[in-house]
């Protein structure tokens, strides 16, 4: 399993104002958009200037659940 598979499992999906949102390592940010791509589930990547942080805002039509899912299953 690689470095970045196991660290999706870690990763939990937060509500903000409304909009769910998945704050992640800028290093790991597009690995998990990918897998969360290859799954059917969309986002935009924020990326915070001058820091190793940012997060995935997930697009509409994605419950909590689906996304918390997600993130659980191993990347192939």
């Amino acid at each position: 399993m690689s470095p970045a598979a196991a660290n999706t499992k870690s990763l939990r999906v937060e509500d903000e104002a409304g909009r769910l949102v998945i704050p992640v390592s800028s290093k790991l940010a597009e690995s998990v958009q990918n897998h969360l791509r290859r799954v059917g589930i969309g986002s935009t990547l924020c990326l915070v200037p001058y820091s190793d942080e940012a997060k995935l805002e997930i697009w509409q039509g994605a419950s909590a659940a689906a996304v918390q899912a997600a993130l659980s299953a191993t990347p192939a």
